[in-house]
């Protein structure tokens, strides 16, 4: 804000009106400053006694000439004429005129007419006027540059007037300023005063820059006042030392008193987005001011002077926190960095373990040398805080020794591998470690507790062993790498004590023994029983010695490494220094066959021997196999030199040594052994889902290799990936008729275990790219995989596309769940008058399916309901027709399906289709013809509405406001692919334009949940027109129309009409009789009505069998005992039964898009479900233990997340809603009812304001206040929490408070009142009547002289009742709100910080 010194500023007094200050001359206002620095106005007193007077004079410009002053101005000249000289002077006459002038002096001649053609600027030079000058090239008006100006400069010339003793006149519906001496003899010092005004005015030109934020014009002009940038824009644009502001720091001080310049300043300061750049050229304006305008744009455009740097990045959260705390948070990180960070609404991410996603937006702009290094380090900086912001971390320090030492050596190795190591991180600094939580936040609070208790419970201890000299002479050589000794061993033992590490650590060679250190849990296990467990394990350690050996040879032989071998034989290796020899420890049976190793690398020397290694791919056959050999070389008497020697170097891979003439014979028997033990092999699939699975790997790991240990299993994944089969209890609807189901399921559509799926696609069967896929396409695509995309591009390379009608089939390789895959075309909605014929051909489709099948070996089929969605049909309308058809083409058609599976994951669906298909089993019932043919007017003509449903829905409200008088309205939900669209989708320009409008927006696409999503400018678009964008995109279709208008057709009491819901244009409606189509498509009903069927409908108690796709395939459990599979299927089912449990919730009152995202979530964790997901409903759910807290957080989560509004809302689809109140609604009576209290006018209209995003801050502000008093345990009264008050706009209409997307009130357009600076709310409406809006002729001839206010929601929490002190800020500590009482009426006051406890919630117009 620009600072003027004290001793130079103005002092308007007296009454802020025009219509009350003395104008000495035609419109201009005399102002002058007195000897204190003060402006004065002279004001004539008119005495009571009229006396003749000299002249009298009137002005009217054209602005103000309305019909009401025509006959005043006609009866001043009757009442004069004749005892008065009479002078009339027409100026600024409008060019339009020009053509009619001729005829105009020709009929009025006798008036003898004096015209003067003479040049304006002698007549302003002449009278000392100035006329301020508007700016055409950038679009800057008179009246915007006299305020700048005047703002920042008539100061200065008031002081210099003063100098040459005149003053300074304005006039300001001319926006002129004229010059006057002070006295006759100062005539000469005025005119040479008007020549310095004159030239300082002229001399002066305003530049502007519009950006898209206040934050980018601060920023911009923060860098043009860097000296080494300022030197090069100066000198780029020839300017001297120009002024630099933001249009919302104009100076509104010299404007206070001047109304009508005073309004112009503040709509300047509310484009907070401008950036204003006045500078005088003295010595000349050498360019245009358009070449200007270029030359700044294309400056601030330059990334040597300023660079705009942009990032975009998501932050995974868990939405814990206040959304509006987290508002404050980023605002002052903004504050802090002086970066701009704009933040979305965090969406649940269900592909991301159920997590929220914030889109996040990192912006600022720099001088041009920084280097992309610091950019990128403050960048990462930023994100860092702002991460921390959603995703605060638990902090635990430790400056315990001992407790430091168990974190590093032990306990941290526990939390810091957990799923991800970003979720824990230590650090160390001197005595003290820190432990870093991520997560969420009840989640981290949880292992907080847990980790404290650990630290508090768990031990160390040293087992001291005393060993043979031999042992620990070779222990001695491996002292560096003692820790990894006989790691498997011992973590063998450790299993057996839960939590538990033992390692060893040490040699006191004094005492001739190892040590060994454990952690353990004291209050779990017994320290005794682990040392006797170590003790045994060492007490049995061999030692043996082999000489004339080269151990590294040997290795090599074996193809193995010195760790390697060391660890695959849980051994201790010395080798002595020449390599001939070395010593070995270890277990008897492993030093056993090392030796029998080390016989086969001896005799591999012999020259008639050689070697062969054999592959076994099953641990189980390999086990065997070295088993048998064992018994072979214990029985064996056959001499060395005939010997084959069998050995088991490696995992998986078994060593032959024998002569030439026996290697091949020896390797055929073991070849044949393997296949035998292959053929005894008993595998059992285990019954368990995807998430059973998962979870047995991440919690099991430890039981599995127990039981792997003490029996002779393997425990493995399948590599076959396991449909679901149905089950009765899966499906909501099951019709069955000789022997032939159709059923109606709950499920994903590529888990379905069948013989073939439909997948219904454009003509081009173009997949695009994975992310750019969704629903069902996204399904099938997984489903498929690479080769179905392969096949289906061969298969448009070879016929250009899939026509309608036509079937490809695409057979799947053998080891999938499903045979083939079965592709139509399906069309896509384009006109109303079409529709019937496309879903002809979607019936047709379904036919030419069924024909296909009759040649392939199918009996399960799984159908999808095509034709909505991206393609645009009324779901109703498409459900119908394949539901008929199929029902006529299963039934009464020869084919060898069995059963057909009708798959819709979301309960809504599967809802609509149980009941379509009820309806469509009954006897037909004649359909309800239409009246009328509906049209809406188009300038002057009148189209149809092209859609026979829309002109149903019309028919049925007009009848119903016929019946009952009241007001009806039609929401028209036309399809995107509708033609003629409304607007143009161009993706090569990446924008989208209004038609009629020619209002241009951005496309821009994000990633979001692995899909692709588009965005116009910052508003995402909803689910349907996401897919019909990706499938023109998939098209390779660059341009084309979509319908993106929402209208609605309304009947009331005076008119019928359409009205855009946006920008609420209306259009006249009318009817004629409807006209039937002459050649309507017919589509087949069933044939099935009236039979002998059988329908099923599962009314409660619904489970869906839960199952998505993940990284673990099915559990298997092999052996060569089935009885013993069995018997460990059983074992592992036992413990994974005792981690389950049921879970009962009610299902929360939220919306339906909330209601979506719960079900998704929960199906995402859930084992099986039961119930059906309704507001209210009771859901059971099968779930492990460890997911019911999960569970809870998220509806606990949603319900924070979730926007409620008042159940008088009327659906919306923008963030805005005016809705007209029925005068005969409770809702109207009740406003109209606090009117009348205080006021008698005759209320017009009354509107409901539905501005989502105002409510949504009103109600956060309003629950946390109730929220404060509740923790100093105070409850606000009703009265306290909400009550409605009156508030007026005098100067604008009210839209501007209610039709903002994140500020309703705003105090810095308040004036200093009788309590301070605020926002100021009357309980009386009579006394905010006098701060009401009259309508003028701008907003529409209809309503011009009415008046119109606003009644609003305030929570005023603990008021302060004070007297009158206009410099109060705030209430006094404890209170919320300021209450006073002033001509009659109690008034209540807000403040900067709680103006959103105020919500504009009606808008009252009246007379």
């Amino acid at each position: 804000m620009i600072q003027y010194p004290q001793s130079s500023r103005i002092i308007y007094q007296g009454d802020n009106y025009l219509n009350n200050q003395n104008q000495n001359e035609s419109g201009f206002i005399d102002v002058q400053i007195n000897q204190n620095n003060q402006q004065q106005k002279y004001n004539t007193q008119m005495s009571g006694n009229f006396q003749v007077p000299k002249s009298i004079i009137t002005q009217l410009t054209k602005e103000e000439q309305v019909d009401i002053l025509y006959r005043p101005y006609h009866r001043l000249i009757d009442f004069f004429f004749g005892y008065a000289d009479i002078e009339i002077k027409l100026t600024n006459i409008n060019p339009i005129l020009q053509s009619h002038l001729g005829e105009i002096y020709s009929e009025i001649q006798q008036l003898k007419l004096k015209i003067q053609e003479s040049d304006m600027e002698d007549y302003y030079r002449e009278n000392r006027t100035y006329q301020v000058k508007e700016q055409k090239e950038n679009n800057i008006s008179q009246l915007d540059k006299m305020v700048i100006l005047h703002s920042l400069f008539i100061e200065n010339l008031y002081r210099e007037a003063e100098n040459h003793k005149s003053k300074i006149l304005i006039n300001y519906q001319k926006n002129q300023y004229k010059i006057n001496p002070l006295d006759p003899k100062s005539e000469g010092l005025a005119k040479k005063f008007y020549s310095i005004f004159q030239k300082t005015w002229d001399n002066y030109t305003i530049l502007i820059e519009s950006c898209k934020s206040e934050f980018e014009a601060i920023s911009k002009i923060k860098l043009l006042k860097v000296p080494r940038i300022n030197q090069s824009f100066c000198k780029e644009l020839d300017l001297q030392k120009p002024i630099i502001i933001l249009a919302s720091e104009l100076n509104l001080i010299t404007l206070q008193e001047t109304q009508i310049l005073y309004n112009a300043g503040l709509a300047l300061q509310k484009k907070n987005k401008e950036i204003l750049i006045i500078n005088s050229f003295d010595q000349g304006q050498n360019e245009s001011i358009s070449v200007l305008q270029k030359k700044l744009q294309n400056f601030l455009q330059d990334p040597q002077y300023i660079k705009n740097v942009k990032e975009n990045f998501d932050i995974d959260c868990y939405p814990q926190k206040d959304i509006n705390e987290i508002d404050k948070c980023i605002q002052a990180l903004q504050a802090q960095e002086f970066i701009e960070i704009t933040a979305t609404t965090p969406i649940f991410n269900l592909q991301n373990k159920g997590k929220y996603l914030v889109q996040a937006e990192l912006q600022l702009w720099i001088e041009g040398y920084q280097t992309e290094n610091i950019i990128n380090q403050k960048l990462k900086l930023i994100k860092q805080k702002l991460n921390e912001i959603y995703n605060p971390p638990v902090i635990i320090k430790i400056r315990d020794k001992e407790q430091i030492k168990l974190w590093n050596k032990y306990l941290g190795q526990l939390f810091e591998n957990q799923n991800n190591s970003k979720e824990c991180i230590t650090k160390e600094d001197k005595d003290e470690l820190t432990i870093e939580l991520n997560g969420h936040q009840d989640v981290i609070y949880e292992k907080k507790e847990k980790i404290e208790t650990l630290l508090k419970q768990f031990e160390c201890k040293i087992i001291k062993y005393e060993c043979d000299k031999d042992v620990l002479k070779v222990l001695e050589s491996k002292l560096n790498q003692i820790s990894k000794l006989f790691r498997g061993i011992f973590n063998e033992i450790a299993s057996e004590f839960g939590q538990c590490q033992i390692q060893l650590i040490d040699i006191d060679q004094n005492a001739q023994s190892v040590m060994i250190e454990v952690y353990f849990n004291p209050e779990e296990f017994k320290f005794t029983n682990i040392n006797t467990k170590v003790s045994q394990f060492l007490e049995n350690l061999d030692y043996h010695q082999f000489s004339k050996i080269n151990y590294k040879e040997f290795l090599s032989f074996q193809g193995l490494k010195e760790i390697q071998f060391e660890q695959q034989y849980q051994v201790a290796v010395a080798i002595s220094k020449k390599q001939k020899d070395f010593e070995i420890i270890g277990r008897q049976e492993n030093l056993e066959e090392i030796k029998q190793m080390l016989k086969q690398f001896e005799q591999s020397k012999k020259e008639n021997q050689t070697s062969t290694i054999i592959d076994c791919d099953n641990k189980l056959i390999f086990n065997r196999l070295k088993q048998l050999n064992v018994q072979i070389m214990q029985q064996n008497n056959v001499d060395d030199e005939n010997k084959v020697v069998i050995s088991f170097p490696q995992d998986n891979k078994i060593m032959l040594q024998a002569s030439k003439k026996q290697i091949q014979q020896e390797k055929e028997k073991i070849m044949k052994k393997i296949q035998e033990l292959k053929n005894e092999l008993v595998i059992k699939p285990c019954q368990f889902s995807d998430k059973e699975v998962k979870f047995i790997y991440k919690n099991f790991k430890q039981v599995l290799e127990k039981l792997e240990k003490n029996n002779e299993i393997l425990i493995s994944t399948s590599t076959q990936t396991q449909g679901s089969s149905q089950s009765e209890k899966s499906a909501a609807c099951t019709l069955e008729y000789q022997n032939k189901k159709i059923q109606i399921i709950y499920g994903d559509i590529s888990t379905i275990q069948c013989d073939a799926i439909v997948n219904s696609c454009n003509n081009k069967m173009s997949f695009g790219d994975s992310l750019q896929l969704t629903g069902v396409a996204q399904s099938i695509f997984q489903l498929g995989g690479t080769q179905f995309q392969s096949a289906c591009s061969d298969y448009i390379r070879k016929y250009y596309e899939l026509e309608t009608g036509e079937v490809f089939t695409y057979k799947m390789p053998n080891d999938r769940q499903i045979k083939y895959i079965l592709n139509v075309a399906t069309p896509v909605y384009s006109q109303g008058q079409v529709t019937d014929d496309d879903l002809l051909i979607i019936q047709e489709n379904i036919q030419k399916i069924f024909k296909e099948i009759n040649d392939l070996d199918i009996k399960t089929l799984t159908l999808p309901i095509f034709g909505g969605g991206a393609c645009g049909y009324n779901y109703n309308q498409v459900a119908q027709v394949v539901l008929n058809t199929t029902i006529n083409q299963l039934y009464f058609q020869k084919n060898t399906i069995e059963t057909i599976y009708i798959v819709e994951l979301i309960d809504i669906k599967v809802d609509w289709l149980t009941k379509i298909l009820n309806n469509l089993l009954k006897p037909p019932v004649k359909e309800r013809e239409v009246k009328y043919q509906w049209q809406w007017q188009d300038n002057q003509n009148f189209q149809d509405y092209d859609d026979e449903e829309i002109n149903k829905q019309i028919d049925e409200a007009y009848e119903q406001f016929l019946y009952t008088g009241k007001e009806q309205k039609v929401l028209l939900n036309f399809p995107y692919s509708k033609q003629p669209g409304t607007h143009t989708v161009n993706f090569e320009t990446q924008t989208i334009t209004d038609i009629s409008l020619k209002t241009t927006k951005k496309i821009i696409t994000k990633n979001i949940s692995n899909s692709k999503r588009f965005y116009f400018d910052e508003d995402i678009v909803d689910d349907q027109l996401n897919e019909y964008l990706l499938l023109q995109e998939m098209n390779n279709i660059k341009k084309f129309d979509i319908f993106f208008k929402k209208h609605f057709v309304e009947f009331k009491i005076g008119g019928m009409y359409q009205m855009n819901q946006e920008t609420q244009y209306k259009r006249q409606i009318k009817f004629v009789l409807y006209q039937p189509k002459k050649s309507k498509a017919q589509i087949k009903v069933n044939k099935l009505v009236g039979k002998n069927f059988t329908l099923i409908e599962t009314q409660n108690q619904i489970k869906k069998l839960v199952q998505s796709k993940s990284n673990y395939d099915q559990l298997t459990i092999q052996s060569f005992d089935g009885s013993l599979n069995e018997s460990i299927y059983k074992q592992i089912k036992s413990e994974l039964d005792k981690t389950m449990q049921e879970y009962k919730f009610d299902v929360p009152n939220i919306s339906d898009a909330g209601l979506k995202e719960l079900q998704l979530f929960i199906q995402s964790i859930a084992l099986s479900i039961n119930g059906k997901f309704k507001q209210g409903e009771k859901i059971a759910v099968k779930i492990f233990e460890k997911k019911k807290t999960k569970i809870i957080n998220y509806i606990k989560s949603i319900k924070i997340q979730e926007k409620s509004y008042p159940e008088t809302w009327k659906p919306q689809i923008q963030n805005m809603e005016k809705v007209l109140l029925r005068s005969d609604s409770e809702e109207y009576q009740k406003i109209q009812t606090l009117f009348r209290k205080t006021d008698n006018g005759n209320i017009y209209e009354i509107y409901r304001i539905q501005n989502k995003s105002l409510w949504d801050n009103y109600i956060a502000e309003k629950n946390k206040l109730i929220e404060i008093h509740k923790q100093q345990g105070r409850v606000l009264s009703p009265i306290e929490t909400e009550r409605y008050l009156w508030h007026g706009v005098r100067q604008s209409h009210p839209q501007i408070i209610y039709s903002g997307l994140k500020e309703a009130f705003d105090q810095t357009y308040s004036n200093v009142g009788m309590w301070g600076a605020g926002i100021y709310f009357a309980e009386n409406a009579s006394y905010s009547r006098n701060y009401s809006y009259q309508f003028q002729l701008t907003d529409g001839q209809q309503n011009i002289g009415k008046l119109v206010f606003l009644c609003c929601l305030v929570t005023t929490g603990k008021v302060e009742i004070r007297q009158p002190d206009n410099t109060i800020k705030r209430p006094s500590q404890g209170f919320d709100c300021i209450q006073g009482n002033t001509h009659g009426s109690d008034v209540f006051i807000l403040y900067s910080m709680d103006i959103r406890r105020a919500y504009p919630a009606y808008e009252v117009i009246y007379k």
